[in-house]
């Protein structure tokens, strides 16, 4: 599976360096703002290191290319996580499983929006969380988009 994760935040406070969740993918390229960023790994910790600091307050853009073969979780909570089947895959669990495929600050306070593009084999569907907003299909693939509302609110 290869990956691109558009991520827009805030900044609460200011920073030189922030956190993402990331379990067993590689990662291939992140830029901050449109400018390439630095990284680390600590296990399925990606700190990401913008090429200038963010100011509290500030509204940046950060964008992860990845890829790999996710795993399967199996801990205390039972069998979770990317969960291949014959025909493609089931995604499911909590509280820490949306980091196996994509990087993301995976924690059930951080109700952000989303939106997935999800292209599989023509023939195939891809469900996410949200409505389905689109559906197009190019030769053998077939591109779904699904948008979820952030519960959020900055107080």
């Amino acid at each position: 599976m290869s990956g691109v994760a558009r991520i827009r935040a805030l900044a609460t406070q200011d920073l030189s360096a922030f956190n993402l969740d990331l379990e067993g993918m590689q990662v291939a390229a992140i830029t901050v703002d449109g400018d390439e960023a630095t990284w680390q790994r600590d296990g399925g910790e990606l700190t990401i290191i913008p090429s200038r600091a963010l100011l509290d307050g500030a509204e940046f853009a950060t964008v992860v290319r990845y890829a790999g073969v996710p795993e399967t979780i199996n801990d205390l909570f039972g069998v979770s996580g990317f969960l291949h089947t014959d025909d493609g895959t089931v995604v499911a669990g909590e509280p820490h499983v949306a980091a196996t495929w994509y990087p993301v600050n995976d924690h059930p306070t951080d109700q952000a929006a989303y939106t997935f593009h999800i292209t599989v084999p023509r023939g195939l569907e891809a469900v996410a969380n949200g409505v389905l907003v689109g559906k197009r299909t190019d030769g053998d693939w077939t591109t779904w988009t699904w948008r979820a509302a952030s519960r959020w609110r900055r107080t």
